[in-house]
């Protein structure tokens, strides 16, 4: 599963950002997303924050701007090229690794960040230990999960019946509230907030339609509705010796 992943993100390399991050929904959704990794993430100038799954850097350079010191890691070597081509920046490692086997120390990290990864994984436990292993106690994990009981789950459903993405041909998963608040704190990562976002169409999507999710998404942002979103992100913080706080 983990190969076919990573041939079709080599595969994707050179159009990535191009397929979903250049028609305006696509631009609309790149500010919106980076706008909540940034609130969620806070304050992190002078930390040490771990970017797995980073692609092409997209949020790799705005963590950089904002004085984070950047881990990138990614399986693809192709969007490792990218990245280091787009971002030049001496607060920026990379390293060509998996998610589930950190070539990194115990303690090591502030920070944690992985977006749209989850999805792709099949065994996500295995991500979320090795996060918990190389978090510092009380660090932060920000990471975001296809909603299944949202205003998606007929398509939730299917993907989940096929394993496979409606909007790409790569293995997808997509996860209940519930299981993945359980998810994360049976890896002893406790979540404090989260915050929904609408899932667009990526290729074609008519304006009227575009609109209507714009505004639908804004309103859940501002409410209590953003758990019907079709995209949760979460942030946890490792469980502290003395207890969860």
């Amino acid at each position: 599963m983990a190969d076919e992943v990573q041939r079709f993100y080599e595969g994707e390399a050179n159009v990535y950002e191009e397929l979903r991050f250049r028609s305006y929904q696509g631009v609309y959704s790149d500010a919106v997303q980076k706008s909540i990794v940034l609130e969620l993430v806070g304050k992190c100038k002078g930390k040490s924050i771990l970017e797995i799954g980073s692609g092409t850097g997209r949020l790799t350079r705005e963590l950089a701007k904002c004085g984070a010191h950047l881990v990138c890691v990614d399986f693809s070597r192709k969007m490792h090229e990218h990245l280091r081509m787009g971002l030049h920046s001496n607060s920026v490692e990379y390293f060509v690794m998996s998610g589930t086997d950190l070539g990194f120390a115990d303690n090591t990290f502030d920070g944690c960040l992985a977006v749209n990864v989850m999805s792709h994984v099949k065994d996500g436990s295995k991500i979320l230990m090795e996060v918990n292993r190389v978090l510092k106690e009380g660090g932060f994990f920000v990471a975001n999960f296809p909603n299944l009981l949202s205003v998606y789950f007929p398509i939730g459903g299917i993907v989940n019946l096929f394993g496979r993405s409606l909007q790409a041909p790569v293995y997808s998963r997509w996860y209940s509230f519930g299981r993945t608040i359980r998810f994360l704190r049976n890896a002893r990562l406790n979540p404090v907030r989260v915050l929904g976002h609408m899932i667009l169409p990526r290729k074609y999507c008519p304006t009227v339609l575009f609109k209507f999710f714009r505004e639908l998404d804004r309103r859940m942002l501002q409410s209590n509705l953003g758990f019907l979103s079709g995209d949760l992100f979460v942030k946890s913080r490792k469980f502290r010796s003395r207890g969860i706080r």
